[in-house]
């Protein structure tokens, strides 16, 4: 199954990353944990989702050249325009990283940080999501799009 639960360490994966990232990246860039990992309780896919939100992608584009080094490859817009999509695996820990960048001014960057303050302010939020990721993932063991695409709508009413 893809589903884990909680592991207080992802944030520690996320400080690693973190540190990575701006020892490689030679850009301003703030970098904010986003997604499941980033929220106390809630299960999640073994992945840290990081946002990183730039002045200028294109700026970002001529300094992102060392990432592939240090274990992330790009995949470029990946479906959403103006995004810079990277992913990456660690092998000790064990864990994957998804690395979204947006120029200041996306609505993504407000997507991904409304998620993790909305779900950090409610407890009750946060159980409801479990319980609807879990049945989810029973549901749809074997079909990872199937299982991403049935819990689109909780995300949309979410955040609208």
């Amino acid at each position: 199954m893809y589903l884990y639960p909680y592991n207080p360490l992802w944030k520690d994966y996320f400080a690693l990353e973190e540190a990575l990232l701006r020892q490689h990246i030679n850009s301003d860039i703030e970098i904010f944990h986003v997604g499941s990992t980033a929220v106390d309780g809630l299960v999640a896919k073994n992945c840290i989702d990081i946002l990183g939100v730039v002045q200028s992608i294109g700026e970002f584009d001529m300094h992102a050249g060392p990432l592939p080094a240090v274990g992330y490859t790009n995949r470029g817009e990946y479906g959403i325009k103006g995004r810079r999509y990277f992913v990456g695996e660690r092998i000790e820990p064990s864990y994957k990283i998804h690395l979204h960048v947006f120029e200041k001014g996306h609505a993504q960057i407000q997507r991904h940080r409304n998620f993790v303050a909305l779900m950090r302010a409610d407890p009750k939020r946060v159980q409801a999501l479990n319980n609807f990721k879990r049945l989810l993932s029973e549901q749809f063991s074997h079909n990872k799009g199937a299982y991403q695409q049935a819990k689109a709508p909780f995300y949309t009413q979410l955040l609208g």
